[in-house]
């Protein structure tokens, strides 16, 4: 029964997960196009393309792995999903950080406030006034991978030059609507994070059974 449960809780996990993707390929402008296919009521008219690197700062950083300590006071950004932690920090904003290397378009981070940076990461910050910074970070979800993958400068793995960043198109309509997107899907995540976190708590309870139930 508790294994079905799990089953039942990671179900609900890739539903929500499913559901994320189609909002974003729905509420994005596909390739060639200047308005999504489906739009909160109110809004209308085209969507104004931009280059990244005309619209925010972007560079890397300057720290190394050998900087990182799991008892540090601030996120430490490396090139993987989890975010270690620094005893120092590099920058103090709201930013998009993103690996240069490896999984291209497929680790995405953000932030507001005091963090530090590898030396491999991008970080995408101080953002033009007539864009949310939030509504960037999932526009990059939406088709960043693509852009990146096309232009990908390839060794033993995929790797991201600045130009690739600083000329990626984005789509943006008014700011108002971007702020309403940007908390739509904030809202998905925070969903998304909420029910994860109950299939570990399952799991956990799963594992602490095994090792009471069993001699």
């Amino acid at each position: 029964k508790l294994d079905e449960r799990i089953e039942m809780q990671e179900a609900k996990v890739e539903k929500l997960k499913a559901m994320k993707q189609a909002y974003l390929h729905e509420m994005f402008p596909a390739e060639g196009e200047t308005v999504p296919k489906r739009r909160f009521r109110g809004f209308s008219g085209e969507w104004k393309e931009n280059k990244l690197g005309d619209i925010t700062s972007i560079n890397t950083g300057d720290s190394d792995v050998k900087d990182a300590d799991e008892d540090g006071e601030y996120p430490f950004f490396i090139r993987s999903e989890i975010v270690q932690r620094s005893n120092k920090y590099t920058f103090d904003g709201e930013a998009i950080l993103i690996p240069g290397e490896g999984r291209l378009g497929e680790i995405f981070h953000y932030i507001k406030g005091k963090f530090d940076y590898h030396q491999r990461v991008y970080k995408i910050s101080d953002f033009d006034e007539k864009v949310d910074g939030k509504f960037i970070y999932f526009s990059m979800h939406k088709s960043f991978k693509d852009h990146a993958m096309k232009y990908t400068v390839k060794s033993t793995v995929n790797s991201l030059r600045l130009p690739m960043l600083t000329e990626y198109e984005v789509k943006i309509p008014s700011l108002k609507e971007q702020a309403k997107i940007g908390k739509f899907f904030k809202n998905l995540d925070e969903k998304i994070a909420m029910q994860e976190a109950k299939v570990e708590k399952l799991k956990a309870m799963k594992s602490a059974y095994l090792n009471e139930m069993f001699v």
